[in-house]
């Protein structure tokens, strides 16, 4: 068991790193940098966007409201969809198309909490998650996958 937790604990690391320097650097990602797309991050809470804009420099920040943020790179965070149009408009960025990335936590999945404390996992999605454990290398909708599961709390 040790010998597969180990291959999966670095990959996961280095997905949450990929994550982090994408939105700290977009130049980073192949295609990055200047480009005419507005990447959206949906979070799902005033909390969540209130965490990022305690993280950001404020002079990145070129437009905001009580639900979303967007950042002079070209990235917006938000609540929802809804709380996206005021600062995407603000910004000046209306001629530019948008990628929507939803990283909330999925609550519609098996999140009940067991007598241990440990959340409910829906057996396929784990023995799923178990057999990415030994890929060498994951497709980006593994990856999405993955982290998703990660922000549900699972442990695999």
């Amino acid at each position: 068991m040790t010998k597969t937790l180990v291959p999966v604990l670095a990959s996961l690391a280095m997905l949450s790193g990929g994550t982090f320097l994408a939105l700290e650097n977009p130049g980073w990602l192949p295609g990055g940098g200047e480009s005419d797309r507005v990447l959206v991050f949906l979070v799902g809470s005033r909390a969540g966007v209130e965490r990022v804009r305690a993280a950001v420099d404020p002079a990145r920040v070129v437009a905001s409201t009580a639900d979303a943020i967007a950042l002079r790179e070209g990235r917006i965070v938000a609540v929802n969809a809804e709380a996206v149009a005021a600062p995407y408009t603000e910004a000046g960025w209306i001629e530019r198309d948008i990628e929507i990335f939803h990283v909330e936590k999925n609550d519609g999945l098996k999140r009940n909490k067991s007598s241990e404390g440990a959340p409910d996992v829906d057996p396929e999605r784990l023995a799923r998650l178990r057999s990415l454990v030994s890929k060498p290398m994951l497709t980006a909708g593994e990856q999405l996958f993955v982290l998703q599961a990660m922000n549900d709390g699972i442990e695999f």
